[in-house]
């Protein structure tokens, strides 16, 4: 325990793991605490404070028990009494160990442990640094848990990317207006200027200015979640599925007359020319292209539909005109840390430009266009119709031109050290 500071020649003491006055002065370091350190008896049967006969101990309940620091310097086996100097987890402030459990002792996770010890001996996660597992502060309402991952809100772990379209290593195909969308397991917010960058890639590992404020328009769009949803006649699933709104339209063998599955498998029933079309027990979530959900009247949906839970967790990164260069290698990539994406772990994903290679196989030959001919005429297009290769957001014959004149273009090399 510490009264008070003390001058040591021009300089000042810190003091760390102390009970010292409140507010704390200049040379207050960490783990200090502010309150009564609840002695046995600070004034001794002479009824006189600061002499030999006080008794100094501290009592059940004291704010020192267990909130010392182990790793102090040249600190000894034994206390002043010969007794072991850490009795539970966590040595005490006094120099007197007491038998005492801390004095925040809980066992809130029914392991028979101290709380405090948990946290000391990283059994359990203390994000907030305030001496109570994270576990604890969310049954104990100190803290909320807003998107139930069972992490408190204030120390969300990062999002990471969990998937990339077009997916890494692939091609951008288009002579402008490639579209990225990157998803991952946590909600985003858009990144700042310059903290996820598009460079290209140089030989030994070496990266070429950052594009991204310069040509590029960065989104975020939702991932939704937890609706019910009818596929053809076949009962409902519960399911976790991306509705983009610019999400291409195919119309596969099972669908009901009139209706369109947003892609193949299994993905919702969306919206089709004609509302009477949709199930009798469904309604459109939104306007558009969402999926169908049930209301009162679904099979297998408990009580009928659930609620459709929008999450921010896809970045879309537009080009705007032709800003790539073809046959070159690009980075799409978020160092972390500083100057990186807030909230966001680091990534990287690598992409070849490769002006006409509509078939994703890393050359553009002739066969390019013999993908292209069945696409014609597609209006409108969706931003990742591969046979859409000038960016109009449609697929005509002036894509077959935008194709032709890079033929043979052969594989891309990725240069060297990436």
């Amino acid at each position: 325990m510490a009264s008070g500071f003390f001058n040591v020649g021009s300089g000042l003491l810190t003091i760390n793991f102390s009970c010292i006055p409140t507010p704390p002065g200049p040379g207050s370091g960490d783990g200090n605490i502010h309150a009564d350190p609840l002695f046995v008896d600070t004034h001794g049967p002479d009824d006189v404070i600061g002499t030999q006969d006080d008794d100094l101990h501290l009592t059940a309940g004291s704010p020192g028990i267990n909130t010392g620091s182990n790793y102090a310097p040249d600190l000894p086996a034994e206390d002043l009494e010969r007794n072991p100097r850490i009795r539970q987890c966590r040595v005490d402030m006094r120099a007197c160990e007491s038998p005492y459990p801390s004095s925040l002792f809980d066992a809130c996770n029914s392991n028979g442990s101290d709380d405090t010890c948990d946290v000391y001996d990283a059994v359990s996660a203390d994000c907030n640094e305030n001496h109570v597992p994270d576990e604890c502060d969310l049954v104990d309402g100190n803290s909320v848990d807003c998107n139930t991952n069972g992490w408190p809100d204030e120390c969300e772990p990062p999002a990471l990317l969990t998937a990339a379209v077009p997916a890494d290593q692939s091609s951008f195909w288009r002579s402008a207006n490639n579209v990225i969308r990157l998803t991952f397991g946590a909600d985003i917010t858009v990144p700042e200027p310059g903290q996820v960058r598009i460079q290209e890639m140089l030989p030994d590992g070496a990266f070429g200015p950052d594009m991204s404020a310069n040509g590029f328009t960065f989104t975020v769009e939702d991932v939704v979640e937890g609706a019910w949803e009818s596929f053809g006649g076949q009962g409902d699933a519960i399911v976790s599925f991306v509705s983009p709104a610019a999400d291409a339209l195919v119309q596969p063998a099972s669908a009901p007359t009139g209706a369109a599955d947003s892609s193949p498998g299994r993905q919702p029933w969306v919206e089709s020319p004609s509302d009477s079309l949709s199930p009798e027990r469904a309604t459109d979530s939104s306007p558009g292209r969402q999926p169908w959900v049930t209301e009162a009247l679904g099979n297998s949906s408990p009580g009928g539909a659930t609620e459709v839970i929008p999450h921010p967790r896809i970045l879309k990164i537009q080009e705007n005109g032709p800003v790539l260069t073809h046959r070159t290698w690009i980075a799409v990539r978020n160092l972390g840390g500083i100057g990186g994406w807030t909230g966001v772990g680091p990534f990287e994903v690598q992409y070849v430009v490769q002006v006409g290679d509509v078939n994703n196989d890393g050359k553009v030959l002739a066969n390019d266009l013999s993908a292209v001919f069945p696409k014609i005429p597609t209006n409108p297009a969706g931003d990742q119709e591969r046979a859409d290769v000038n960016g109009d957001g449609k697929v005509l014959a002036n894509d077959l031109s935008a194709v032709f004149p890079r033929i043979p273009s052969p594989p891309v090399p990725k240069p060297s050290g990436h």
